[in-house]
């Protein structure tokens, strides 16, 4: 759903962050 599809590209991000954050 609409809800579900957020959730994914807020994890997708929350996860780009972390890599860039570790660099």
């Amino acid at each position: 759903g609409f809800g579900e599809d957020i959730a994914m590209k807020q994890h997708q991000v929350n996860s780009l962050l972390d890599i860039l954050f570790v660099f």
